[in-house]
Parts: structure tokens; C-alpha cells; sequence
């Protein structure tokens, strides 16, 4: 590893490291143990991060025209150091001091020059400061007072801050400065959903459902939050009579179905989907997983018994599906 990392540029050190937090975080999150998060990988990260910082530091030693753009990869690798939970908070803390004191510099160096207070404020919210957050976007709003990035950044934080009114209202700025703007409504949309006002939200994207589909995690995600699954299963309708070629759509609207305790409708949408896509032995896996939900295990052995029926030579569905037809009958026996 430490040859390879001595051939790497900068910037490719840089992302090196950046993809080997995320593969760690989502390690983590598979074993489902905090406890054991990253632990075989805990010490090169830290020579990671440690030596990210003494190549930042070294870099911004030299008063260069390169200095700006080494700021801005400083501000976003502190994001991600800040954000992840294999690095230590001194670390953390590190990185954040300077990473504040350089974009202030940046700042200071470029008068009128909107993005780096906006890159400030995303930086300080991101570490959960909100207070040094908004004032560091009322300096970018004044440079550019019309920059649609300081509306969804504000608004934003005040969804964080679970105060929907001032997030719908800061988003509308931004969809009323153009009436076209998608990004803005569909931010306006989950905060008028929070707010628990639906009628406002269709109003917001109806303007869109011709010519966008309206399957945005933010929209989703927000139904979601509220137990909203009609909603969510309208979405997900709409959207595979628009889009009948993606998978995902399909899985989407048997996941609303299982929400609303509707099993046969989300069994119905998976076998039409064996019909519209036999070549794609996932979703055999997925409807296993509603029927072992359920409690149902025999429909479960059942499906998977079909699911190697039709993928006779696909060696990893026939594994697959003996192994958790396995699980079952072992869990079975136990009980």
C-alpha cells in the first residue's frame, strides 16, 4: 500500500483516501457493529489523514496562484474527515481550524467573490455550526444576491433545524427568481411536506410532471418520514407507467406496498416483474425477502426454489438461493 500511495499525485492521494473512509464506513454499516467500525483499517487511516494535512500544510506554505484551488480541496477533505467516524476528534478538530482559517484567507483575498464564503458555510454546517454557517452565507448574498446555491444551502440548514417555514420560504426565493428552477421546487416541495401541507407541495411540482419525473429521494424520503406511503406508492405508479424499463421503480413500489401492509400488491409487482425482466435474478431475492418479513417462509424457500429453476446455469443464484433456503430450514428447526 505504501508503494502504491507514493505514486499517487496529490490529488490522487486525495481521493485514495477519500474512498477508502467511505469503504469503511459502508463495512461498518454492514456488520451493523459501531463498535468494531474500521478497526483493521483505524491506523492507516490516520497515517492517511495525518499525512493528507502535512500535504496541505506544505503546499499552503508557498504563496502561489495554486493556493486556491489546494483550499478548496482542503475544505472539502475536512467535509469528509469531520464527517466519518474513523478519524479521531483531534483529528478532526485539526483539520476543521485550518481548513477555516484558509477559506477565510481566500476570502479575504477575493473581495466580491461569492463561492468562498458559500464554501465556508457549507464547511461550518457541515460541523454542525450553524451560527458562523449563516453568517458566512449573508456575506456570499452579498456579493451575489441572486445565486440559487446560498438559498438551498440556508434553507438547508433550517431543515436541519426542523424549522420547515423559513426553509419553504427560503426555497421559494430561489424557485421565484426562476419559475423554472427544478432544484428549488423540489427543495420547496419536501419542506411543504414537512410542513405537512401536500396540496402545497403538488402545487410546487405539478408546473414539472411533464417534463421531470418526480421520484427525488428528497421527495421520497420525506413521505417516507411521515409514513406517507400512499404518496409514496402514487410516485412510484406514476413513475413506471412514464418509465417501464427501470427496474428500480418496481422494487420502490413493492417496498410502499410492504409500508402499507398491502403483501398480495407487493407480491403482484414482483411477479409482473419477473414477467417484464427475466433476465435479472435479483428480484427473486427481493420478493424472498417480503415473504421471510412477513413470516411467511414457505412461500420464501419457494421463490427460491423457482428462482433456480429459472437460472439453471447462473452458479452464484444457485449458491445463493441454497444457502438462505438453508438459513430458513435451520431457523425453522429452531424455533
Amino acid at each position: 500500500q505504501r508503494e502504491v500511495l507514493s505514486s499517487l499525485s496529490h490529488e490522487e492521494r486525495q481521493q485514495f483516501f477519500g474512498r477508502l473512509i467511505l469503504q469503511s464506513e459502508i463495512n461498518n454499516y454492514r456488520q451493523g457493529s459501531p463498535a468494531i467500525a474500521v478497526q483493521d483499517q483505524n491506523g492507516l487511516v490516520m497515517r492517511l489523514v495525518e499525512k493528507s494535512y502535512e500535504s496541505f500544510d506544505a503546499s499552503l506554505a508557498h504563496d502561489t496562484f495554486g493556493n486556491s484551488e489546494t483550499r478548496e480541496r482542503l475544505l472539502f477533505q475536512a467535509a469528509e474527515v469531520i464527517n466519518s467516524r474513523a478519524v479521531p476528534q483531534n483529528l478532526k478538530e485539526q483539520f476543521m481550524s485550518r481548513a477555516v482559517t484558509e477559506i477565510n484567507t481566500q476570502i479575504d483575498a477575493m473581495p466580491g467573490e461569492s463561492k468562498y464564503p458559500l464554501f465556508a458555510a457549507n464547511l461550518h454546517a457541515s460541523a454542525g455550526d450553524f451560527e458562523n454557517a449563516f453568517e458566512k452565507l449573508d456575506l456570499a448574498e452579498s456579493f451575489s444576491a441572486k445565486k440559487d446555491q446560498i438559498f438551498y444551502a440556508r434553507g438547508d440548514i433550517y431543515m436541519r433545524l426542523g424549522n420547515y417555514q423559513e426553509a419553504y420560504d427560503t426555497y421559494m426565493i430561489a424557485l421565484d427568481n426562476d419559475s423554472n428552477n427544478f432544484r428549488a421546487a423540489i427543495r420547496a416541495a419536501r419542506a411543504a411536506i414537512y410542513l405537512q401541507d401536500d396540496e402545497l407541495a403538488n402545487e410546487i411540482l405539478t408546473p414539472f410532471y411533464e417534463t421531470h419525473l418526480i421520484t427525488d429521494p428528497q421527495i421520497v424520503n420525506a413521505y417516507a418520514d411521515l409514513k406517507n406511503f400512499e404518496a409514496v406508492r402514487d410516485i412510484y405508479l406514476l413513475a413506471i407507467e412514464k418509465e417501464p424499463e427501470k427496474i428500480q421503480h418496481r422494487v420502490q413500489l413493492a417496498n410502499a406496498y410492504v409500508e402499507l401492509q398491502d403483501i398480495v400488491k407487493a407480491v403482484e409487482t414482483y411477479e409482473q416483474a419477473f414477467v417484464d425482466f427475466p433476465e435479472n435474478p435479483e428480484l427473486w431475492f427481493g420478493l424472498t425477502k417480503i415473504y421471510v418479513d412477513s413470516n411467511d417462509t414457505t412461500k420464501a424457500v419457494e421463490t427460491l426454489q423457482r428462482a433456480r429453476e429459472a437460472f439453471p446455469e447462473d452458479g452464484r443464484v444457485q449458491n445463493d438461493a441454497q444457502y438462505y433456503i438453508q438459513q430458513i430450514q435451520n431457523q425453522n428447526s429452531t424455533e
